[in-house]
C-alpha cells in the first residue's frame, strides 16, 4: 500500500497545528510519504481505493463532519481518473 499526506505549513488554530503534527514521526516510520505545503491550508483528502475508486474532499466521516461541518466527498468510479488522483500526489 501506497500511503502519502500533505500536512499544512501553517494553521488557523494553534490546536489544529499541535494536533497535524503530534503523529507525524510515527507515520514517517511506517513509510507514510509527507509533504509540507506551505502556501496556506486547504481542508481537501485525495484517496484512491485500489486505483478503482478514489475520492476527492474535506469530509472525515465523522458525526461532525457531516452533521455540523456539512463537509463533502466527491467519489470517482473510473479507473483513468483514479489514475490521474494517484499522479497528482
Amino acid at each position: 500500500m501506497d500511503v502519502g499526506c500533505i500536512v499544512p505549513k501553517e494553521t488557523d488554530f494553534c490546536f489544529a497545528k499541535c494536533a497535524s503534527s503530534l503523529y507525524l514521526d510515527l507515520l514517517l516510520e511506517a513509510t507514510v510519504k509527507l509533504c509540507l505545503y506551505k502556501k496556506g491550508f486547504c481542508k481537501c483528502q485525495i484517496r484512491s481505493y485500489g486505483g478503482y475508486v478514489g475520492a476527492i474532499g474535506a469530509c472525515n466521516l465523522d458525526t461532525r463532519s457531516v452533521n455540523t461541518n456539512y463537509e463533502m466527498n466527491a467519489l470517482i468510479c473510473y479507473q483513468e481518473k483514479c489514475e490521474q488522483l494517484k499522479s497528482i500526489f
